[in-house]
């Protein structure tokens, strides 16, 4: 079985970008919530049950789509390509400022 709360945190850790999840919890509102108002606003948008980053935002440098490889439940070879949308600093700055939350990117 894939950790999808495990790959969350490594792509967060190694990017510096937040899942839809961290980001939700960080700004205080449900992923939901947040999902809704990423697609409405032209953020990101939905493909096949997956989300994806209008490449105008990921150019502005507010999200960008990371592709993940999913390996079998033996680890050797990939079953499925998943893409993971992530939010930036920069636009959890904005996110913050759009949904009137404190929010400090670490240094």
């Amino acid at each position: 079985m894939n950790d999808v709360f495990g790959l969350g945190k490594i792509t967060d850790a190694l990017d510096g970008g937040h899942t839809i999840t961290a980001a939700a919890s960080k700004l205080s509102i449900k992923p939901r919530k947040l999902v809704e108002w990423l697609k409405y606003h032209r953020w990101m948008y939905q493909r096949g049950g997956e989300l994806h980053a209008y490449q105008q935002q990921a150019r502005a440098g507010r999200v960008v789509s990371k592709i993940v490889p999913l390996a079998s439940d033996a680890g050797e070879t990939f079953d499925h390509v998943y893409w993971c949308p992530l939010i930036t600093p920069q636009g959890m700055a904005e996110l913050a400022a759009a949904f009137g939350v404190e929010f400090e990117a670490a240094a």
